[in-house]
């Protein structure tokens, strides 16, 4: 397979396109899991959260803000038995490529940063 090369997306349309992506990632990961089990969001988000991490690492937290939202609270098979806990514990199964430095900084930074961006404990099960 040909190497693809980069393509200039502007940020309104790359936001829209991640906001896509962790929407269908929370819902099928509601989908398959089950209490007790580790939260595997999948290569296609573990791939495109490489690559944001390395890019943008910010446009990376709001992308998993916005999938522990709908894991939580928006999607129609939302739970709160997912917890940022349990999200991050299962991140290092989903990314690609990153060294055990770069997913040790990355979810250090997630750990410290979405919680920013909701006004709950989002490790409450309750």
């Amino acid at each position: 397979m040909d190497a693809v090369p980069p393509v200039s997306v502007p940020h309104y349309v790359l936001t829209h396109l991640v906001t896509g992506l962790a929407d269908d990632t929370a819902h099928k990961t509601l989908q398959t899991w089950k209490p007790g089990t580790v939260v595997n969001l999948g290569h296609a988000f573990g791939s495109v959260l490489t690559w944001m991490w390395r890019t943008d690492p910010g446009l990376a937290v709001g992308a998993v803000s916005t999938v522990l939202s709908q894991l939580r609270k928006w999607d129609e098979l939302s739970t709160r038995q997912i917890t940022l806990d349990a999200l991050l514990d299962g991140l290092p199964f989903a990314v690609e490529d990153l060294s055990d430095q770069e997913v040790e900084d990355m979810v250090s930074k997630l750990r410290r940063e979405v919680p920013k961006y909701f006004e709950s404990d989002q490790n409450a099960t309750d």
